[in-house]
Formats: C-alpha cells, sequence, structure tokens
C-alpha cells in the first residue's frame, strides 16, 4: 500500500475629488451614481442591493452600477465586458449580474453584495471578477454569510459577480516521509507523489534525501516538500534578500535540473512579523519556476479557529493564493486528536473564501478513527481491524 496522507482536492486628493462636479463624474464613469463616502457618511446602499461601508476616516467616492444577467446575455455589457459571458469557466455557474463597484480616492472600505435566491447552496458559492485586459474570471476572496443572505468583501473590486462553483475532477496525492514504503502499483491511482526528506539550510541551501520509491514519467507527478522547522532560520532568510535570492535558486535547480513537476513548500510555524516577507518570497518562487512551467505549492501551518474565522499566523492565505499554484488545507491530523467534522468543514469553509478553492488541496489520513469526548482520535490498523 502506498503510506503517508491521502491529499485530495476540496476545495489627501481624494478630499478634492468630492468636490468634482456631477457632471464630470457622469462622464468618467459610464453614468453610475457616485457618493461620497466619509464619517458623515460612512455607508451607502445601492439600488443594485450593494451596500459600501468605510473603513477608516479619508474620505473618497464611490460609484456604484449594475449590469443584469439579461443585458449580458442580450451582448450589451459594453467594450468592458465584451466577452465575459463566453469566457466563463465549465466548472462555474454566472448566478448573478455584474456589480460594478469602484472609487475616487484612496480610502479604504468594504461592501456587501446581495446573494441572489436561487443562489444555494451558500458553501458553493464564490465571486470573480472580470479581467478585460487578460480577458479571464479572476477569484476574489470573499465570505458568504447565509443568515444575512450577502457576500462580504473587503476593498473594492472594480466588479464582481456571484458564481455557483461545482467540482472538478479530483486530483488524488500521497505525502511520502523517509522510510515509508511505496508500492509502485498504488502510482495507477495517484495523481502527484509528494516525497519528504529535504530540509532548508541558514545559507539558503538545501540539505537532506528525499524519500524513495516513486519514479519520474510513469503517471503521477512528484512535487517534493521542503521543510524547515525553525522558524528564526526561516526569518534569516525571508528577511535577507541575498539569502533569499540564493535559496529560491537552490530550490530552482533542484526543481528543474532533476525534472520534478514542481515543490511543496511546508516551513511550519513562521513569525508574525515575517508574513508579508514571505508571500515576497512565494512570490519570487513561484515566478523563477513559472518560467519552467514548474509548480508551487503552499502547505501553511493549520489555522486556528477564532471568533468571526481562523487566524493563520504568518501565512497570509489570500495573498499565497494568489500567486501560488496550490493551498494544502491541514485540519491537524497528525496532532493526536482530530478535530470535530463541523470544525473541519468550518475551516475548509474559510479557506475557500480566502483562496480559489481550484487551488485548494486537503490533506486527511488515510487512518480510521473513533469519536471521544475530546473530537476523533486516530486508529492504527490493527485497532480498526479488531474493531
Amino acid at each position: 500500500g502506498c503510506a503517508g496522507r491521502a491529499v485530495r482536492v476540496v476545495i489627501g486628493g481624494a478630499a478634492a475629488l468630492l468636490f468634482l462636479p456631477p457632471f464630470k463624474l457622469a462622464a468618467n464613469f459610464g453614468g453610475q451614481g457616485c457618493q461620497a463616502l466619509n464619517t458623515g457618511n460612512p455607508s451607502i446602499l445601492s439600488d443594485d442591493g450593494v451596500t459600501v461601508t468605510l473603513v477608516g476616516s479619508q474620505a473618497f467616492l464611490v460609484c456604484v452600477d449594475a449590469l443584469s444577467l439579461e443585458v449580458l446575455q442580450a451582448g450589451q455589457g459594453g467594450a468592458d465586458f465584451a466577452g465575459a459571458l463566453d469566457a466563463v469557466p465549465p466548472y462555474l455557474q454566472m448566478k448573478s449580474g455584474i456589480y460594478i463597484i469602484r472609487q475616487v480616492g484612496d480610502g479604504s472600505a468594504y461592501a456587501d453584495v446581495s446573494i441572489p435566491a436561487d443562489a444555494r447552496p451558500y458553501e458553493s458559492l464564490d465571486l470573480y471578477r472580470w479581467d478585460k485586459e487578460s480577458r479571464q474570471w479572476v477569484f476574489v476572496p470573499g465570505h458568504a454569510d447565509a443568515v444575512s443572505g450577502l457576500f462580504r468583501i473587503e476593498g473594492i473590486p472594480g466588479n464582481v459577480a456571484i458564481f455557483q462553483s461545482f467540482p472538478v475532477a479530483p486530483v488524488i496525492g500521497t505525502i511520502l516521509e523517509p522510510g515509508q514504503g511505496f508500492d509502485p502499483a498504488s502510482g495507477s491511482i495517484l495523481n502527484v507523489v509528494m516525497p519528504g526528506g529535504l530540509t532548508v539550510t541558514s545559507d539558503g541551501a538545501l540539505a537532506g534525501a528525499l524519500a524513495g520509491g516513486w519514479q519520474l514519467g510513469v503517471g503521477y507527478a512528484v512535487t517534493p516538500i521542503i521543510r524547515a522547522g525553525d522558524p528564526l532560520l526561516v526569518s534569516g532568510i525571508l528577511n535577507n534578500p541575498s539569502i533569499r535570492a540564493v535559496h529560491i535558486n537552490a530550490i530552482k535547480m533542484a526543481v528543474v535540473q532533476d525534472g520534478y513537476t514542481g515543490v511543496v513548500i511546508d516551513y511550519g510555524t513562521l513569525e508574525q512579523l515575517d508574513r508579508e516577507n514571505f508571500t515576497v518570497f512565494i512570490t519570487e518562487l513561484t515566478a523563477a519556476l513559472h518560467a519552467y512551467n514548474k509548480l508551487v505549492i503552499v502547505r501553511p501551518v493549520t489555522p486556528i479557529g477564532v471568533t468571526g474565522g481562523f487566524e493563520s499566523g504568518g501565512y497570509d492565505w489570500r495573498a499565497l493564493g494568489a500567486v501560488a499554484d496550490g493551498i494544502i488545507v491541514d485540519p491537524g491530523y497528525g496532532s493526536g486528536v482530530m478535530e470535530s467534522y463541523a470544525y473541519t468543514s468550518s475551516m475548509i469553509g474559510w479557506a475557500a473564501g480566502q483562496v480559489n478553492r481550484i487551488k485548494l488541496y486537503y490533506a486527511s489520513s488515510a487512518n480510521s478513527v473513533r469519536q471521544t469526548a475530546a473530537g476523533l482520535a486516530p486508529l492504527s490498523y490493527d485497532e480498526a481491524l479488531n474493531g
């Protein structure tokens, strides 16, 4: 059999702008209704069911409009949205028109968009915006609230639409640790093998040897896992551009020269202060490997449940999900006692609001479990057989 874990896809100038004559705003924004957002008027509600709320005290203008599905289907969406309907991927179904939300000025805000009555279930709803330059729909992080019937969006997206997401062909893989066996026959049911064994050194180099038993070119992708167990070591690399460049080059050489499909970055707990620099590192690494058509997958530490969501420490899931090719959602099954099904489902739902679910991989133990008062406890193979 194949030991390890099964991994599968789950899934200053603003104040002046406030005094521009209305006819100029109409000319610039196609006739959209524009309103001032400031401390005296911190929230606005449009006729299209969009609420925009000020964050902080920096005043600016918000311009809201909408294009219905019927208008888009009739080809009357205008040049900015030409081809948008034809470009919807097969795993998405458009459930709303396009809400156009733009701002004039540098302030911050969040938007709430009403979810159509026929857009169910909430768990599979996602937000996308149309990028006319790339002519693609781009994922927009957000959270669907079943109680309020609203989709919360941090920031002003320019435009956004609500989509229902449907399952795609699953990707099945395994994490193979040093010392574990790998049955070559298992390769026929796997899409990805992730062998461990490589670690990071303080000078940015790689050390160790990969777990063996797998082969290249036999039908499954091979993406080695690189680990770093010391947050201070990682911090030293992330905060030194020269060492970071050496580290990226070391990873690139290992992946490209040895013919791997990509790499999994599993650096464990990170310092909170390194959150931004880790995103910079992944952005630079992704650019370096994409030049060779290689993938970058990130395995963050298990998020911690807090009031209103989850805390991800040194990992900025939204920023990482925008640049990396995959994010592994790990419920922490290796810690001994597993969390409840409801908790895990909530974590996955949170993750899907941060990262395009098409990029999410769910790490699950292949072992059996037993329900206990403390949660789900793992069972050994013999214990499962003997009841």
